[in-house]
């Protein structure tokens, strides 16, 4: 009988000859697929956290499928052979972490009966290194929002230049193409917009069956003059005038009085808003210490202006109503007053879809490299953290505001900056003169 045969339920992979081994390993994603159903729905675990097991143990199988290794072959050897491997290239924490990936995984399979024993179980965890958290001091983090305020203003400014060249010129195709593109629209959708989804009477134009635009009162008045004569609309939807305006609309807003910076990089920024956007993804990072993934996750629903809270949801899914200072909500307040929208997330991308875990990433480490400072999106959580350490808020609370399971974890950031021990230690007086 093969190996396996034997364990009751194990999947029947387990039976293909050994032989023929590499082929079996590509077929034992039973196991994985086992595995990760139970992680997600019985434990309830986050989609992010299934992903990362499953790239875990991805590596692990690649190893094991190298050496012809089947799941039910897999010895305590093997697995140590694969985590020294790692130790060339990795941290003792990254080690750690993908041995209780491991360690986890054949837990499972042994409790569920698929393999006799757990080869995992003996495995100690190798020694980590506590580390302090890297974070911005004060004097670094306030001027990193003051040029970011800096930059909004500039980015505010030139948008009221190009509304006014729009808003003040003759109607006329040009004018109303400079129109579409301050409403958030980008060239595809001009290009393939009708006359039908511009509705004058419910301020809006339906771009697909999920999207609309939102017109104010003095847009809604601009792009209604433009529709209710009846030869720019036909010139426009119906000739070549979309055409060409499409190529013509930089050269005719700087022929208007705008610079040539303020005609490209205006007519872009409307569209997402990323100065104003930018300086809300970092002010509230750093103002809530909220992470990455709870601030991608965020819909515009989830912010009550009125009672300055979020609602975020937690690693494993729970969710918490998160209090938002008065300057963070400003931020949030005048870029979402920008978005002219009905999409729900809260922070969209260049391509204005959800921002991705990946694009917040990007984002956040050029900003802070612009400025020159060193980090990414945890930096500012350990950032907040640690500013609440020092402002000598109790443990227990700041634990509660940053959704830490454990007390330990908020532990690590009860450093204080070598300033600060140094003003302490110099209040001690000796008497010596």
């Amino acid at each position: 009988m093969d190996k396996g045969s034997s364990h009751p339920g194990a999947p029947a992979v387990a039976m293909a000859p050994v032989q023929n081994k590499t082929k079996a390993q590509k077929k034992e994603n039973p196991y994985l697929k086992a595995f990760l159903s139970w992680f997600g729905k019985e434990l309830g675990k986050s989609p992010n956290s299934v992903k990362a097991y499953h790239w875990e143990l991805s590596r692990f199988f690649n190893y094991l499928g190298q050496n012809d290794i089947t799941i039910p072959e897999c010895k305590r050897l093997h697995i140590r052979d694969f985590l020294t491997e790692l130790n060339q290239d990795n941290s003792s924490h990254t080690r750690a972490r993908t041995l209780f990936c491991i360690k986890t995984f054949f837990r499972f399979l042994y409790r569920e009966g698929y393999i006799p024993s757990n080869p995992a179980e003996t495995i100690d965890p190798p020694k980590q290194t506590q580390k302090v958290p890297k974070f911005l001091l004060a004097n670094q983090f306030r001027k990193l929002i003051k040029e970011l305020c800096l930059e909004a203003e500039k980015e505010n400014n030139t948008q009221k230049k190009v509304l006014k060249v729009a808003y003040e010129s003759e109607p006329g195709p040009d004018s109303f193409f400079i129109l579409l593109r301050m409403l958030g629209l980008n060239m595809e959708e001009i290009s393939s917009l009708s006359v039908s989804k511009i509705n004058i009477r419910s301020k809006t134009i339906s771009l697909n069956e999920n999207k609309k635009i939102l017109l104010d009162q003095k847009s809604s008045a601009c792009v209604a003059q433009f529709i209710n004569n009846q030869e720019l609309q036909k010139s426009f939807f119906e000739g070549n005038s979309r055409k060409k305006a499409f190529k013509n609309h930089i050269s005719w807003l700087e022929s208007n009085g705008a610079t040539q910076e303020e005609a490209t990089h205006g007519l872009e920024s409307f569209r997402v808003n990323p100065a104003k956007r930018d300086l809300a993804i970092i002010s509230l990072l750093l103002g809530t210490g909220i992470r990455r993934s709870e601030l991608v996750g965020l819909n515009r629903q989830n912010y009550n202006e009125e009672s300055k809270t979020i609602m975020v949801t937690r690693k494993g899914g729970d969710q918490q109503i998160v209090e938002v200072g008065d300057e963070v909500c400003v931020a949030l307040s005048r870029y979402l007053g920008t978005r002219r929208d009905n999409l729900d997330p809260m922070f969209l991308s260049a391509k204005g879809k959800r921002l991705s875990n990946e694009g917040l990433w990007l984002i956040t480490k050029k900003i802070l490299g612009k400025f020159g400072l060193e980090g990414s999106t945890h930096t500012l959580r350990h950032t907040f953290v640690t500013e609440l350490v020092r402002q000598g808020v109790p443990v227990a609370i700041v634990q509660s505001v940053v959704g830490h399971k454990s007390a330990q974890t908020t532990m690590r950031y009860t450093h204080i900056i070598s300033s600060d021990r140094r003003n302490a230690i110099s209040k001690i007086k000796l008497g010596i003169k």
